[in-house]
């Protein structure tokens, strides 16, 4: 895990999360729109767990948007690619109808930071 920077609950995302989230919400279904709908209330919302980069994702303005149907598991995920090696996986979690998280698993062959660079490339999978 890389050093974390200081950030408080509520910040703006970063561009590169901002993009990540983007591409995670990019889907052509209804449940999709509703996801994108909702990231532009997005906002940082803290570490998930010590140990990751894994985070929180907080929709401020929850009455101007719809509920995900979504029954578990994650949304989507897109794989993490570099030099056309499979690194792992992002997923994009959906709490009781809304944006919840952004986690990453990653494979043997990566260090297990958040790859939030441009030294990666991120193949969307798809809905689950």
């Amino acid at each position: 895990m890389r050093p974390r920077t200081s950030r408080s609950n509520g910040e703006e995302l970063s561009q590169a999360e901002r993009g990540i989230l983007a591409l995670l919400c990019s889907g052509t279904d209804a449940e999709s729109a509703k996801a994108r709908q909702q990231l532009q209330f997005a906002r940082w919302d803290g570490f998930q767990f010590d140990e990751c980069e894994c985070f929180l994702i907080a929709v401020t303005n929850r009455t101007n948007c719809s509920r995900i149907s979504h029954v578990g598991g994650p949304f989507s995920s897109a794989t993490v690619m570099q030099n056309e090696i499979a690194l792992g996986h992002l997923d994009l979690w959906i709490v009781d109808g809304y944006l919840q998280s952004l986690d990453y698993m990653p494979f043997e062959n990566h260090p297990g930071y958040m790859p939030l660079t441009t030294e990666y490339t991120f193949n969307f999978i798809g809905r689950q």
